[in-house]
C-alpha cells in the first residue's frame, strides 16, 4: 500500500511539473487532480462528491486535457458559467455580488483576465458588487450592466484591471473607498463617460496611466485622495454644466492640480419679437423605405426619386447610414412629447410618429376642438467629431474620433425644419382633417419663430437664419411648437402633424 502511495505522488508530481500551473491570485488556493486510469477503487469514485467532479470539469485543460467544450469557453464566457461562477447574496435592492468561486480562478485567468458581470443572478438585477470582492483576484478588463449602483470598497483593489468601461453604467451612484486602488487603468479614445454620483477615498489612486476621466455631471463628491498617484497630466472633462453646478469637480481639481474641460457654451439668439419663417415647399422621395412600405429592399430603396407617391419627406441626407452625414456623427438621439393625443387601439396618432419619416403615421392632438394652444417638444442631442478649441484659461475639447471633425469651432448649427402638415397618408385622409396654419416655435422656451403653414400636403421646409441656434457638441437642444391657427378638415375637428425633422449642418463633405 506505501508503494502504491509512493507511485501515485511521483504520478501527481511529473503531471504538475510538465504541464505548470497558471498564476493564481494572491491566497488562492492550488488545486490538482489526479486521474488513475486503471485500478482504480469503487468505493473512492463513489466518495467523489458532485462539487468536486464539477471542480475537475472547469480546471482540466489545465493539466493538459482540453476538451472540444473547454476550446468553446476560451472563446467566450457561456451564459451558464457566468451564472455559476459568482457567489452573491439577494438584498432587498437587488442582487449583491460578494465573491468570485475559487474553482473559476484559473478560468479568468484562461479568458485573459476578462470579466462580465451578468445583468440578473438569482432572478433579481445585480445592483451591487460587495466590499472587497474581488481584491487581489489577477484581472485584465471587467465589464458591468447597467444595473449596477453601488461598487463597494476595495471592490477591484489590487487586481492590475487595464479596461473599465463605465458608459453603460447609467444608474451606478457610488464608487466605494479604494475600490480601484492600485490598477492600471487606460483612458482610450475618451469613450468612458462616468455617470456615477460620489467616489470615496483613494478609490482611483495608484493607476498612473489614467490620464482622464470623463464626468456626465460636474456634481460628483470626489473623496480624499481619490485620484492620488494617477498620471502627470490626469485632466477632467464634464460633458454636462451649467453656472449653478459642477461645484464638486472643480473643487477636487483645483485643490490637487488638476485641469478641468468643458464643451463649449449654446448659443441662441432670440429675437427682440419672433420672427416670421415661411417655406419652400418640397416633394415626398424615395428613401430608406423604398418602393412600399411592406419591402424597403425593393428598387426604389434610397434612390431618392421625387413623385407625390413617394414614402419618404424630411432631409436626403438623413437616409441610410452609408450615404450620409451620420458617418461623421458619433451619437445621435431625438425624441418628442406632445400636450395631449389622440386614443387610437394602433397607435397611429402618437407624438412620435413624427420622428418616424412614414405617410403611414402622423400625430393627432387629442385636445377638445380644433388643438389651438395644444403642443408639441422635439429634443435632440449630437455628439460629433470636434475639434480642440480653447477659450481663456480653460480647454474645451468637445468629442473626437478617428480623423474626422465635427464643426472648427465645437458647434452643431440647426439649419432647417422640414414640416408635414397635417396627416398626409393620402390626400382624402389630409383633407378630412385639420391641418396647422400657424405654428408658434419656441427654443429652450424661449419664443423664437411663427411658422406660417401653406395648406398643402406637400414637405414644406423652413430655414433658420445662419448663426441663430448654435449648440454645445453634446448638448440637447429642445424646440417646442405650439398651434395657434388651423385649417378645418373636411370630416373631423382634430389636427395633425404627420413629421418634423429639425435639421443641422457644418458637416463635412460625404460625397
Amino acid at each position: 500500500m506505501r508503494q502504491r502511495l509512493v507511485s501515485i505522488c511521483i504520478i501527481a508530481i511529473l503531471i504538475f511539473s510538465i504541464f505548470g500551473c497558471a498564476k493564481a491570485p494572491k491566497g488562492a488556493p492550488v488545486v490538482a487532480y489526479v486521474v488513475e486510469k486503471e485500478n482504480t477503487e469503487s468505493e473512492s469514485a463513489e466518495a467523489e462528491s458532485e462539487d468536486a467532479t464539477h471542480d475537475r470539469d472547469v480546471d482540466k485543460s489545465l493539466v493538459g486535457v482540453e476538451s472540444k467544450q473547454d476550446k468553446e469557453e476560451t472563446d467566450g464566457m457561456s451564459d451558464a458559467i457566468k451564472r455559476d461562477m459568482f457567489t452573491y447574496v439577494v438584498g432587498d435592492n437587488g442582487t449583491v455580488i460578494t465573491g468570485l468561486k475559487e474553482e473559476y480562478y484559473r478560468y479568468i485567468l484562461r479568458q485573459h483576465g476578462e470579466m462580465e458581470i451578468p445583468h440578473t443572478l438569482g432572478a433579481h438585477l445585480v445592483t451591487e458588487i460587495g466590499d472587497g470582492a474581488f481584491e487581489d483576484i489577477e484581472l485584465q478588463s471587467v465589464h458591468f450592466p447597467e444595473s449596477i449602483e453601488v461598487i463597494g470598497n476595495s471592490a477591484f483593489r489590487n487586481t492590475g484591471i487595464v479596461n473599465v468601461n463605465f458608459s453603460e453604467c447609467y444608474k451606478l451612484k457610488t464608487v466605494g473607498a479604494n475600490a480601484f486602488e492600485n490598477c492600471d487603468l487606460l483612458q482610450h479614445q475618451y469613450e468612458s463617460t462616468w455617470y456615477m454620483e460620489e467616489i470615496g477615498e483613494r478609490a482611483f489612486a495608484g493607476n498612473r496611466h489614467l490620464t482622464q476621466v470623463n464626468f456626465w455631471s460636474g456634481d460628483v463628491i470626489i473623496g480624499k485622495d481619490a485620484f492620488d498617484g494617477c498620471g502627470d497630466e490626469l485632466r477632467f472633462f464634464v460633458e454636462w454644466s451649467r453656472e449653478e453646478t459642477g461645484q464638486e469637480v472643480e473643487a477636487y481639481a483645483a485643490s490637487n492640480g488638476i485641469k478641468v474641460e468643458y464643451p463649449v457654451a449654446t448659443q441662441v439668439n432670440v429675437p427682440s419679437e419672433p420672427l416670421v419663417l415661411t417655406p419652400e415647399i418640397g416633394s415626398f422621395f424615395y428613401g430608406e423605405l423604398g418602393g412600399t412600405y411592406d419591402d424597403w429592399l425593393e428598387d426604389m430603396f434610397c434612390s431618392l426619386e421625387k413623385t407625390p407617391d413617394a414614402p419618404n419627406f424630411g432631409f436626403e441626407d438623413w437616409q441610410w447610414y452609408g450615404c450620409s452625414k451620420w458617418e461623421h456623427v458619433y451619437h445621435f438621439a431625438h425624441q418628442v412629447t406632445a400636450s395631449s393625443e389622440l386614443e387610437s387601439i394602433s397607435d397611429r396618432y402618437r407624438a412620435d410618429n413624427v420622428l418616424h419619416e412614414n405617410r403611414e403615421l402622423a400625430w393627432a392632438e387629442g385636445a377638445e376642438g380644433v388643438g389651438i394652444g395644444e403642443y408639441i417638444i422635439y429634443d435632440q442631442i449630437v455628439f460629433a467629431h470636434l475639434i480642440e478649441v480653447a477659450s481663456e484659461n480653460r480647454i474645451l475639447r468637445p468629442v473626437r474620433f478617428d480623423d474626422y471633425y465635427y464643426g472648427d469651432d465645437g458647434y452643431i448649427d440647426y439649419t432647417q425644419i422640414c414640416i408635414v402638415n397635417g396627416y398626409a397618408r393620402d390626400e382624402q385622409v389630409w383633407q378630412e382633417n385639420g391641418r396647422v396654419k400657424t405654428l408658434m416655435m419656441y427654443v429652450y422656451d424661449q419664443p423664437y419663430a411663427r411658422l406660417a403653414l401653406e395648406d398643402t400636403i406637400n414637405p414644406q421646409y423652413f430655414t433658420i437664419p445662419q448663426g441663430d441656434i448654435r449648440v454645445a457638441n453634446g448638448e440637447e437642444v429642445t424646440f417646442k411648437f405650439v398651434i395657434e391657427e388651423v385649417y378645418p378638415g373636411t370630416v373631423y375637428e382634430d389636427t395633425c402633424i404627420t413629421g418634423i425633422v429639425v435639421d443641422f449642418g457644418n458637416v463635412p463633405n460625404w460625397h
